[in-house]
């Protein structure tokens, strides 16, 4: 999958920030490999400055159809709810599924079941198409704040 991709970096929080290259420019070309080893650059790049993740975020058409190569990961979906005002998350795996009032609050939830894991959240319009991809590596995340006290860093 070619698409434009937006990268931006997470802290403690959940709070995002966007990322613009040297060029100035915040988004890039590539495919979803591309992308997925960018965003993992970047966030060694910046750990030291207490980004936990870097996410890859679409932008623009894309087409996930086309989408064959690449790691396996897991695949978040999340859906507008058929009151066209909240939104819906599938179950999966690591997530029981929910409904939320908020699609960053969708998002937010997706990634926080993701951790020690490489994602992508598929958020889908009212007809069922990808609108967005958000790509993240957690492998080096955990969430569990006791896996700190026990020298757990992996």
């Amino acid at each position: 999958m070619r698409a434009q991709w937006e990268l931006r970096a997470v802290r403690h929080g959940f709070q995002r920030s966007p990322i613009r290259r040297k060029n100035g420019c915040r988004q890039f070309n590539g495919t979803h490999s591309d992308a997925l080893k960018l965003a993992r650059a970047t966030c060694d790049y910046l750990r030291p400055r207490g980004v936990i993740r870097v996410e890859a975020w679409s932008c623009g058409e894309l087409n996930v159809a086309d989408d064959k190569e690449g790691e396996p990961q897991l695949v978040f979906v999340i859906r507008p709810h058929p009151n066209k005002r909240d939104w819906l998350a599938d179950e999966n795996e690591l997530h029981h599924g929910g409904w939320f009032i908020r699609l960053q609050s969708a998002i937010d939830y997706a990634l926080f079941r993701a951790c020690k894991k490489v994602c992508a959240v598929h958020v889908l319009d009212a007809a069922g198409a990808v609108q967005q991809v958000i790509l993240a590596d957690n492998s080096n995340y955990d969430a569990n704040p006791l896996s700190a006290l026990n020298g757990d860093s992996t």
